[in-house]
């Protein structure tokens, strides 16, 4: 079951360390390309065996690859150990992984990986294990058996990639606990709890929000930072500088108390529900922090019965970024929209008939 990140680590113990573990698998790796020229010259051959290669700086142990040669059916490839590294006994069985490719005419596998299976074995000294290759690149072209396409100027070229397990190595160490920058919290986060913590307990207020039938107390500094109208309230020769009262009466409580929380904390609940009325007031007094986060809201929720409506909204609070992503719905969807009555209805009820919205449903044509 998936379990919860927390948001913040703590040391696991008393010496203020944690233990780091590490677990890897040493896995040595080599390739080896066999050329086989003047191929169908060689096709009636009974084997055709490839020089010796060797592995890698460690292993050291000497390889060849065996083959069936064929023209018109898939051939068989044997993988066989001719030797062991100078540090092995020969009654040491060596595990390896192994996958043999036909290379096409530029150079690489000419097949699908999910074609070319890996084979593991424990090889003892001439010992040998086969791999059929198939050739064709899907189960439909397996009437095509030829390996004619990857013949090249009569020659073929066969890739053969090994992988030898070595050793397993462990290691565990301490180290003094840092917490990672995701464990750090966020100083921004931090500042909007405490900004709030002074809203909702009304720390050193200086200034109340009243609806007329509820009244909030507020900050004139937290209010004037985002608001050219609040400010000029409080430092111009107005009633609120002498009263310190703000009143708004031409909103309700809800969306006055979700102005002010999204002043103090960059955030509001009642934003899901109250958007349309949260960017009117942000209109109002030039909030452009809300205003934008309102536009952001009310523009995932457009659909073909509200965008009139919408238009109307963005159009009359100057709301570009809210009016941009409405004439894009409707020239998108401008097709439809002229043929339903009820989008045709609201056109007219919210005035925005004539040259605003032919233009809107004109602009792509």
């Amino acid at each position: 079951m998936a379990q919860a990140t927390a948001k913040r680590k703590f040391p696991s113990n008393g010496s203020g360390k944690d233990w780091i573990g590490e677990t890897e698998l040493e896995l040595e790796s080599f390739s080896f390309t066999w050329t086989i020229k003047n191929y169908t010259f060689l096709s009636t051959t009974d084997i055709l065996e490839s020089p010796t290669f060797y592995g890698g700086s460690k292993t050291k142990h000497g390889w060849k690859l065996l083959m069936n040669p064929g023209v018109f059916s898939p051939p068989v490839i044997y993988l066989k150990l001719c030797s062991y590294g100078d540090q092995l006994s020969e009654l040491k069985a060596i595990t390896a992984h192994f996958q043999v490719s036909i290379l096409n005419a530029e150079g690489h596998p000419g097949i699908p990986e999910e074609f070319r299976p890996k084979q593991d074995h424990a090889f003892t000294k001439d010992d040998f294990v086969s791999q059929n290759i198939s050739v064709f690149p899907s189960p439909l072209e397996q009437a095509d058996r030829s390996i004619l396409r990857f013949i090249v100027n009569d020659t073929l070229k066969i890739l053969c990639q090994v992988w030898i397990p070595g050793e397993m190595k462990e290691k565990v160490t301490t180290c003094q606990w840092k917490p990672s920058d995701e464990q750090k919290p966020n100083p921004k986060d931090r500042l909007a709890i405490d900004l709030g913590k002074m809203f909702s307990k009304s720390i050193a207020t200086d200034v109340t929000v009243s609806t007329g039938v509820t009244s909030f107390k507020a900050h004139k500094a937290i209010l004037s930072a985002p608001s050219s109208v609040f400010a000029a309230m409080f430092n111009a020769n107005m009633m609120e500088r002498e009263m310190a009262t703000v009143k708004i009466d031409d909103y309700d409580k809800e969306v006055v108390k979700g102005m002010l929380d999204h002043l103090y904390t960059g955030e509001t609940t009642v934003m899901a529900n109250r958007a349309q009325k949260l960017l009117q007031i942000a209109e109002k007094y030039n909030l452009e922090g809300l205003k934008e986060d309102c536009e952001y809201s009310i523009a995932h929720k457009l659909n073909k019965d509200n965008v009139a409506e919408i238009l109307a909204l963005a159009h009359t609070h100057n709301a570009p970024i809210l009016k941009s992503h409405a004439i894009s719905f409707i020239n998108w969807n401008k097709e439809e929209l002229r043929k339903m009555k009820s989008f045709q209805d609201a056109v007219k009820a919210f005035a925005l008939s004539g040259l605003l919205v032919d233009l809107y449903l004109s602009s792509t044509n």
